[in-house]
């Protein structure tokens, strides 16, 4: 539809032009958003309730309690998840970390023949106490593997690799034997000089400075001093060779007063 105003000179004359959807374009957009939503919401309406949210599913590591993994140490630690409380992660770390290190400690203990043959219960479960106590200080290079939760509680799954751990324990092993002999000649040379009291303490620090490693037998290459034996041989020889002597021959006594029977 084309008007021209009257008013307007010949060559001044001013077109508009109406659409004919145009009046309707507002109303009909906001009608087209109206019935989208609208089926958006009869969608989810008809939907069962666990299409949408779907419960989680635990892996194999939470779900079998005899979970183990072939090269590796491995360990899963649980903690339940308590309202107002926000430690369930580290305590789960804490519990994964504390089984890797028990598996490792009972198979240095099962496997060490030196403890198995020993009749001292009191001193095997010394022993036992002293590997923990080393395993707990060497647990490097562990690997976070994964970690589940869901609303009860929290689980985390470390693992270390046994090759890794044991060229880790070789290392540590062989500076603590070095520094071990180093003390054992000390010890030896003060024995051989008559210092018997300086070698005793030598030969002690010799066997301190084996720290976990007194556990197991422990000899430098090419030395037949077994470390976590000879130092102990030494000082129980030297001790009952000990003999007390008084610088007099003869000591004379006299007594004052009576003595009352006990």
């Amino acid at each position: 539809m084309i008007r021209s105003d009257k008013g307007l000179d010949a060559g001044m004359k001013r077109k508009s032009v109406i659409m004919p959807g145009s009046l309707f374009r507002h109303h009909t957009g906001s009608c087209s958003l109206f019935l989208l939503t609208f089926l958006m919401c009869t969608i989810a309406a008809v939907q069962p309730a666990g299409a949408c949210f779907k419960k989680k599913v635990a892996p194999a590591w939470v779900t079998n309690a005899t979970w183990n993994e072939s090269g590796y140490y491995t360990g899963v630690g649980y903690a339940p998840k308590i309202r107002k409380q926000n430690d369930h992660v580290q305590k789960a770390r804490e519990d994964a970390l504390n089984e890797l290190a028990s598996a490792i400690s009972v198979q240095i203990h099962s496997s060490n023949t030196w403890i198995t043959i020993e009749n001292n219960e009191g001193l095997s479960e010394d022993y036992r106490s002293l590997i923990q106590a080393r395993v707990n200080t060497e647990l490097e290079n562990v690997e976070l593997v994964e970690v589940f939760e869901d609303k009860k509680g929290y689980w985390v799954y470390y693992r270390l690799s046994k090759n890794e751990y044991a060229a880790s324990v070789a290392r540590r092993k062989s500076l603590a034997a070095q520094k071990s002999m180093s003390l054992y000649e000390l010890a030896f040379r003060s024995e051989q000089n008559g210092d018997y009291r300086q070698a005793i303490v030598n030969y002690a620090r010799c066997l301190n400075a084996l720290g976990g490693y007194l556990s197991e037998p422990v000899q430098l290459q090419g030395s037949s001093v077994n470390l976590s034996v000879h130092p102990f041989e030494r000082i129980n020889t030297l001790i009952n060779q000990l003999e007390l002597r008084s610088p007099y021959d003869r000591l004379t006594a006299v007594a004052k007063g009576s003595v009352n029977p006990a």
